[in-house]
């Protein structure tokens, strides 16, 4: 992965993780099926390749109720890699607005790609995303 941290999309984009200096913040919310809220948080928005390459890495932390989200340019294999980033995450994979997947407690500086298939990602601290499960729905509001 070119010794940077990052995500990608396999075969199509790099996209890295960093600090981001996106313009737009906004709200995320994840609710079961039922409409019990699971998260909420403020995001700052990726929805560039620039924004999505400078991510969360640079951060000494984030605060339980921040977030990043990532709008992908297309539906694929996406691939997290924790390398520069200095405290662990969970990591929510969305797609079509329902929870795909979830990796929780990814370790800070974690090298191995963590991949599965979304249209979005939401991370947050680590532990923020303890409850939420595949399934739940994913709002943006």
């Amino acid at each position: 992965m070119n010794g940077r941290a990052g995500l990608r999309v396999v075969g199509a984009v790099w996209l890295g993780l960093s600090l981001c200096a996106c313009a737009d913040v906004t709200v995320v919310a994840i609710e079961d099926g039922a409409g019990v809220r699971r998260l909420e948080v403020e995001v700052e928005v990726a929805r560039t390749e620039a924004e999505r390459r400078l991510g969360l890495g640079g951060r000494e932390t984030l605060p339980a109720s921040e977030g990043l989200w990532m709008e992908l340019p297309i539906r694929g294999e996406v691939c997290i890699v924790n390398e520069t980033v200095t405290f662990p995450i969970d990591v929510v994979f969305v797609s079509d607005g329902a929870v795909t997947d979830l990796a929780l407690g990814v370790a800070a500086g974690e090298t191995a790609a963590t991949c599965r298939v979304a249209t979005h990602v939401l991370e947050v601290a680590a532990g923020v995303a303890g409850s939420v499960e595949v399934g739940d729905r994913a709002a943006v509001r």
